[in-house]
């Protein structure tokens, strides 16, 4: 419901309509929709999947039967594509909670079906915008991993002494999880996050937006919701 509100507060900050901080809550005024269509967007992407694993997985018994090797490579392959399978079908959804904050009164299954059609096509265009903040994202666990060595450093884990020590890996991840190394790896990436964060949810408003605006010029598609 909370994020149901970010890509809100991002709608309308794309359109340039100056929301406030009290946007971020006006999911919970549609609550009840907000939760059946992430429980729809669930079902259908499960649904999928389920029918895509037995699909798969009848090569890769059939390569097993007939040669280890074989069936080795057939399953690498069919984890490949079963991964292909669970973000294709994320991508295809996607633009839902935006078609839900558009027309709540449209409900969630109306939502769920306009973003499949939205996204027909597009879904290439979309995992490129996600992917080209992986460099961002990458700073936070860089930023988080020094905490953590840092942490190892200081408990004198990171000798050649230590490392060759048979409890050196209890060790290491007792400190790792320990009350302060938790806490600080996560404070030191607070910062990016905040400024990431809404950057990241805008340029997917806009990303909906443009394709509102490109399936306006079309006759063959469903009702969209106006800008």
């Amino acid at each position: 419901v909370v994020n149901f509100g970010l890509c809100l507060w991002a709608l309308w900050t794309y359109r340039q309509l100056d929301p406030g901080v009290n946007s971020l809550m006006q999911g919970f005024s549609v609550a009840g929709r907000v939760l059946l269509m992430k429980l729809g967007v669930f079902v259908r992407i499960l649904g999928w999947y389920l029918l895509g694993t037995m699909g798969i997985s009848g090569p890769v018994f059939f390569f097993m039967a007939q040669d280890l090797f074989l069936g080795l490579l057939a399953f690498f392959f069919a984890y490949i594509a079963l991964i292909v399978l669970a973000v294709f079908l994320a991508l295809r959804y996607a633009l839902a909670p935006y078609l839900l904050a558009d027309r709540p009164d449209d409900g969630p299954s109306a939502a769920i079906y306009r973003s499949a059609g939205l996204m027909r096509g597009w879904k290439w265009q979309l995992f490129k915008l996600r992917f080209s903040f992986i460099g961002w994202e990458s700073i936070n666990y860089l930023l988080s991993a020094a905490v953590l060595i840092a942490f190892l450093y200081y408990a004198d884990l990171l000798t050649a002494d230590a490392i060759s020590d048979p409890l050196w890996r209890d060790q290491a991840i007792a400190v790792v999880y320990s009350l302060p190394s938790v806490i600080l790896s996560t404070l030191v990436t607070i910062p990016l996050s905040l400024w990431l964060l809404p950057y990241r949810e805008t340029a997917l408003a806009g990303f909906y937006d443009a394709r509102l605006m490109a399936a306006s010029q079309t006759t063959d598609r469903p009702e969209m919701p106006p800008l």
